[in-house]
């Protein structure tokens, strides 16, 4: 007789999709962006990768607080609030006329939506699911970022080349309502 389906698998299933998205969306496909920016807002590429590092310290720094959070509240209800933002987040950005909105958006609402809904509640996921095989259970939910990596540069990139970068924005924003959120 077998063993019965235990329910984490299906959280685990849940943890990549979701941080599939959410990292495939921002760090993955990121670079993309910036020599678009760079011309349409007349500004050093330089410049514009400073909206990445803005990025990456924002979450580096919210994370260990967000970890204490994800401890007392529920993760769904933060999965949930992360996806918002980080939707409103790319919503905005389509609208941008200048790059310090940009700017702006990534470093708050775009970093603290990829810190709610990223790797962070992921692993935090799977690491309350499991008892026996939790390292395990851990190690799968990593192999979302990488399956964000993988797969969705070349859609966005196609979306990019057919439509822009203000469109391929809000499609993105959208999706990740759709996609996530549910």
């Amino acid at each position: 007789m077998t063993a019965p389906w235990f329910y984490g698998w299906n959280i685990v299933a849940v943890a990549i999709w979701f941080q599939a998205i959410v990292m495939g969306v921002t760090f993955y496909s990121f670079t993309m962006w910036a020599p678009e920016w760079a011309a349409e807002f007349d500004a050093p590429l330089r410049q514009v990768m400073l909206i990445f590092l803005a990025m990456v310290v924002t979450v580096g720094l919210v994370n260990p607080f967000l970890g204490r959070e994800m401890d007392r509240r529920s993760i769904r209800s933060l999965i949930c609030l992360g996806a918002t933002l980080m939707a409103l987040g790319f919503l905005l950005i389509s609208r941008a006329s200048a790059l310090w909105q940009v700017f702006a958006v990534y470093a708050t609402l775009i970093s603290m939506g990829m810190a709610l809904a990223g790797p962070l509640s992921a692993q935090t996921l799977a690491a309350k699911w499991f008892r026996a095989r939790r390292s395990f259970a851990i190690g799968l939910t990593t192999t979302g970022t990488s399956l964000g990596g993988l797969l969705l540069p070349p859609l966005i990139t196609y979306l990019f080349l057919t439509y822009g970068w203000r469109v391929t924005h809000q499609i993105i924003g959208v999706g990740i309502i759709l996609l996530v959120l549910p």
